[in-house]
C-alpha cells in the first residue's frame, strides 16, 4: 500500500535524499548537477516546500512512512504565462 499526501517540511530530509539519489541515478534528468544540488543547506529545502493552490509536491509513503517517489506541479507565475505549468515526478522502485 502507497499513501499519496503532500510533502510537508518535516519531510524535508527524506525529500532531498530520494532527489540526491535521482539526480546520482539519472542526471540527465535534471537541469542542476548532483554536486551543486549536495550543497543546498537543509534549511533551504525546507523553504522550497509550499503547499499551494499553485505549487505543492506530492509524496508517495509506505506504510513504513519511506518517502519513494514524489511529483509535484508548478505554474508559471507572470501574467503573460500563467496559463502554463509544469508537472514533473520522481519515480524509484522499492
Amino acid at each position: 500500500m502507497v499513501l499519496i499526501r503532500n510533502i510537508q517540511p518535516v519531510d524535508a530530509e527524506a525529500y532531498w535524499n530520494l532527489r540526491l539519489e535521482a539526480l546520482q541515478m539519472n542526471p540527465e534528468a535534471f537541469g542542476t548537477s548532483y554536486e551543486e544540488a549536495a550543497l543546498v543547506p537543509l534549511s533551504d529545502v525546507v523553504k522550497q516546500i509550499q503547499n499551494k493552490r499553485d505549487h505543492y509536491i506530492l509524496g508517495a509513503f509506505t506504510k513504513d512512512q519511506q518517502l519513494v517517489g514524489m511529483t509535484g506541479f508548478r505554474r508559471e507565475q507572470k501574467i503573460k504565462t500563467q496559463y502554463k505549468g509544469a508537472i514533473w515526478d520522481l519515480k524509484l522502485m522499492v
